[in-house]
């Protein structure tokens, strides 16, 4: 056989890893496992074999003894012939009868293609599956909610705490029950889809989330509200938390006998997210793999609630999740901010949309009776719809941003003043600041981190009591002259 014109470059390289010699010369590492009993027995036969000592090795028989090594080699080239080849030329097993004509091929060719072949068939095969695209049969789009809510699909809706994500699904329930347009006018879902499945962890069923269902005038019977999964096995029953993660079986269970269902709620999807991690994005599509079959097998929509990711100086559609496999996962995401012309009014914006354009819309939130408690003031919270939004995602967090930075600047102003002359302050006067003119902990934070742009100050705890000084306090920061020269 001859391998001359057939040689990788990388052959001399590669043909002295497979010589024990050449083995033995390299160092050990200082930390190294022991190898497994069958995997030394199979080195000390490599090792016999490429000296000739078959017999030695086990091997009475040459022939079988060739075929032996040619098999060690090929495991440990990854098959290639080549080096095979030329590696049991300067083996010991060498001689004449491996150039020997046996018909069309030697005796060297024959015994590693019998070799290869057998690792052939010992390994996973794959074939490309197709379809010629004028065979693909067409499908409609259908919409739980038109523009907004895709039906088959899975829709993220993400926010910080305390924006309405929740009591706006509660709305949407109440809509969908009952058979009323949507906010902006769009149809109910058909008959027969409307009722829903609710995963609800944060909020209590009993004390949250019928309370506002009933202000909202939901139709109670239409929602199933999801307690666990009962787990048997033989003998014994237990319940455990439902788990995206594991329990699409379930779930699928339970949609094949309730064909009325045409939304599913999971909120929010930390909570359900199960064993996988949602920074990882492997697991984010072990998990949103199995979740997307299922809404397009029931046609139906499914809708995520998440929260925002604390990362600042990121795009909207970025801050949607931890992992961009959750909103590549998604064939719509709508995000949920505090407008910038009315704190009380929340914007619902579009993060991304694949089959559709639709403008955003903006809400608010108002107290109604608690249906139980009439007397109670706090009252449970409904949703007020107050129309399109001129807003976009970016602009909003544009917007934030911009006050940011003008609260970060007015903090290093204050600092500045109360911490003038080097001296160390008490600093419960300056947390009172913070908090009386609505300074967070994130932006005292990033006002005080010389490495984000802010001051560098030093802090200290004296018998109980933190004190804090200014380093370099006798200018004036460059910083502040150049962003704010109004007084505080």
């Amino acid at each position: 056989m001859s391998v001359i014109n057939t040689i990788p470059a990388d052959f001399h390289a590669k043909l002295l890893t497979l010589d024990p010699k050449e083995q033995e010369k390299k160092p050990s590492a200082s930390v190294k496992s022991a190898p497994s009993p069958s995997r030394h027995k199979e080195d000390q036969v490599y090792a016999l074999l490429m000296e000739g000592k078959y017999a030695e090795a086990g091997y009475p028989d040459h022939s079988e003894a060739d075929l032996r090594l040619c098999g060690l080699l090929a495991k440990k080239c990854s098959g290639d012939a080549a080096i095979v080849d030329a590696a049991f030329r300067i083996s010991g097993l060498m001689r004449p009868k491996w150039d020997e004509k046996r018909g069309e091929k030697t005796y060297g060719e024959m015994t590693i293609d019998k070799v290869l072949s057998g690792l052939r068939e010992g390994r996973e095969t794959t074939t490309l599956v197709v379809d010629r695209l004028d065979g693909v049969i067409e499908e409609v789009i259908t919409w739980f909610w038109e523009g907004r809510i895709p039906s088959g699909r899975v829709t993220l809706f993400a926010g910080d705490p305390g924006l309405g994500k929740s009591v706006a699904v509660i709305n949407l329930l109440s809509l969908t029950t009952r058979g009323k347009e949507f906010p902006d006018g769009a149809p109910p879902p058909p008959e027969g889809k409307r009722s829903a499945v609710l995963m609800s962890s944060e909020d209590g069923y009993g004390d949250v989330v019928k309370p506002r269902a009933h202000a909202a005038g939901v139709d109670l019977t239409k929602i199933y509200v999801v307690r666990g999964v009962e787990v048997s096995l033989k003998a014994t029953k237990a319940e455990r938390e439902f788990a995206l993660s594991e329990d699409t079986h379930a779930l699928e269970k339970f949609l094949d006998q309730h064909p009325d269902v045409g939304l599913v709620v999971v909120d929010p999807l930390t909570s359900y997210f199960g064993k996988r991690k949602l920074k990882d994005g492997q697991d984010v599509k072990a998990v949103m793999d199995p979740l997307k079959k299922v809404a397009e097998k029931y046609d139906i929509a499914i809708v995520l609630i998440h929260h925002f990711n604390k990362t600042k100086d990121l795009e909207a559609v970025y801050k949607s999740s931890d992992s961009v496999q959750i909103i590549g996962s998604t064939r719509a995401a709508w995000g949920f901010f505090p407008s910038n012309e009315d704190a009380e009014i929340i914007e619902m914006l579009s993060l991304k949309q694949n089959l559709a354009k639709t403008k955003g819309l903006k809400f608010r939130v108002n107290r109604a009776d608690h249906p139980l408690n009439p007397k109670d003031k706090v009252g449970v919270p409904v949703v007020e719809w107050l129309g399109a939004s001129k807003e976009s995602a970016n602009s909003i967090l544009e917007a934030q941003a911009d006050k940011e930075s003008t609260k970060i600047v007015k903090v290093m102003r204050y600092l500045e003043k109360q911490l003038a002359g080097g001296e160390w302050k008490d600093s419960q006067p300056i947390n009172k600041w913070a908090r009386d003119n609505s300074i967070s902990p994130t932006t005292m934070s990033r006002a005080t981190n010389p490495y984000d742009g802010g001051l560098e100050i030093e802090k200290r705890n004296f018998s109980g009591t933190w004190k804090w000084r200014l380093k370099s306090s006798d200018e004036p920061s460059q910083q502040l002259e150049m962003e704010d020269s109004t007084p505080l």
